[in-house]
């Protein structure tokens, strides 16, 4: 009994000392393009960019948050989707749907 209730206590201790508590500062709207409703598809590592996807995750626009400049990655269908960066933010790897 002590075996489980130790297990448990330092299961607890571990999940909490790997907790990260945000707190929200400010917020804005972003200047997105205009034309279609879009949405996060993604944040750097180091939150200086966001991926930005359309509602049907077709397409990838990089937006940096500094000066809200965007760099269209690709306009492939289906890349929005489950998009993964790099821990260095220098990769970002996308799926792309191809029909037919």
């Amino acid at each position: 009994m002590k075996k489980t209730i130790l297990s448990i206590a330092a299961c607890v201790m571990a999940m909490a000392a790997s907790a990260q508590i945000f707190s929200i500062q400010s917020t804005q709207k972003l200047p997105v393009p205009q034309g279609t409703e879009w949405r996060v598809a993604g944040f750097s590592p180091a939150g200086d960019y966001i991926l930005i996807t359309d509602d049907t995750n077709s397409g990838l626009v990089r937006m940096d948050l500094a000066n809200y400049a965007t760099n269209v990655i690709t306009t492939a269908p289906g890349a929005g989707w489950a998009v993964q960066i790099s821990k260095d933010g220098q990769e970002v790897v996308y799926r792309e749907t191809v029909v037919g």
